[in-house]
């Protein structure tokens, strides 16, 4: 069977952003070949938070194709395949959001997380990000070139397959309760994961500074944040001396919305809550 993995970088907090690709193809067990492109994103707006952590910049892609442009060329090598991608909801948001710029149609394929296949298949890691596989693995990886990331993405997939003694991820993924998601013109579904019991992490409140630029504030989070976990959110919050709450009312201060944000955003507007998006709140706090 023919895999394929994939590996995007973006050059700013918004999905639709891409700036660099990078594929690895893989027969018969063993990675055949694997390649790099830049991307003209369809916004020439550089975050400096993501040029750190893969030092692209606006004059890297200055000439570079644009998403449509890019896409056509490997198209055909992709359509039907299974894809590869490790944290692959990223990658396939990266696709999805960015056609939909485009107004292009989705492109058709199914594809399988090697994140959650390391998580299944090695839960002694820990954290399954790639960079810490790869060194669980005794793999070599230059992380966020997007080339060698989906070098590493294919390797990792090609482990866990010798692992379980049978051809290739595709295979092992049924064996480990990994369902392929499933991307096509008609819409999109995750690559999902059943049976795993969690341990949940014990919670720990931080204490609240009594002096900082958000002292006696009042602080909701709501909707996905994209440059911080929710956790690393509070944490700063409260280091800056602000109260965390779970729900929005007369006494909140500041809701910081992300995408996805719902009804704790609405009510928000009604009270009069000063809303902020996730840029603003960096700005605020000071990256």
């Amino acid at each position: 069977m023919k895999l394929a993995a994939i590996d995007f970088e973006t050059a700013n907090e918004h999905r639709g952003s891409p700036c660099s690709v990078g594929f690895a193809w893989i027969e018969d067990g063993r990675i055949i070949d694997f390649e790099h492109r830049y991307i003209r994103p369809p916004e020439m707006r550089f975050n400096g938070f993501n040029i750190g952590i893969h030092g692209i910049r606006p004059e890297t892609v200055e000439d570079a194709p644009e998403f449509p442009e890019l896409w056509e060329e490997f198209a055909d090598r992709l359509h039907g395949n299974v894809v590869l991608a490790h944290n692959a909801s990223f990658d396939m948001s990266v696709i999805r959001a960015t056609c939909e710029i485009y107004n292009m149609p989705f492109p058709q394929f199914s594809y399988l997380c090697t994140m959650k296949g390391a998580q299944r298949n090695w839960p002694q890691i820990g954290s399954a990000k790639l960079n810490r596989v790869c060194e669980f693995l005794g793999i070599d990886l230059i992380h966020h070139d997007a080339a060698e990331d989906a070098r590493a993405c294919a390797e990792v997939s090609i482990r866990i397959a010798e692992s379980k003694e049978v051809p290739s991820f595709f295979e092992a993924a049924p064996l480990l309760q990994i369902s392929p998601g499933l991307l096509d013109q008609t819409g999109y579904r995750p690559c999902s994961s059943t049976g795993l019991s969690r341990v949940p992490k014990p919670k720990v409140e931080l204490p609240i500074a009594d002096t900082g630029l958000l002292a006696g504030k009042t602080i909701v989070f709501t909707g996905s944040l994209e440059r911080m976990t929710r956790d690393e959110a509070k944490a700063k919050a409260q280091s800056l001396g602000a109260k965390v709450s779970g729900s929005v009312s007369a006494k909140t201060d500041i809701l910081v919305a992300g995408p996805g944000a719902g009804s704790k955003l609405k009510k928000a507007n009604e009270l009069g809550v000063q809303t902020l998006t996730e840029d603003e709140w960096f700005k605020m706090v000071g990256g």
